[in-house]
């Protein structure tokens, strides 16, 4: 089990347009070199992220052509 307030590190950072424009992003991390989770939220708010997409749609987070800036937190660190 991980220690508490252990140093996170993320391990992959993606996000994906579903059929209808809505932007999605989707992290893995780990704490204290073991896995502790994985989060899925909507990045526009236009819909809940409530399932993954099929792998060939994920994109490095704010790499995805949206015609606006990305609206991913850029205080994250990324530990690949």
């Amino acid at each position: 089990m991980p220690k508490r307030g252990g140093p996170m590190s993320i391990l992959s950072d993606y996000e994906w347009i579903d059929s209808h424009g809505r932007i999605f992003g989707v992290f893995v991390f780990a704490r204290c070199d073991l896995l502790a989770g994985l989060e899925v939220w909507s990045q526009d708010g236009m819909a809940i992220a409530n399932y993954l997409p099929d792998v060939t749609n994920l994109r490095p987070i704010g790499s995805t052509d949206t015609g606006e800036p990305s609206n991913a937190p850029e205080s994250r660190s990324r530990a690949f």
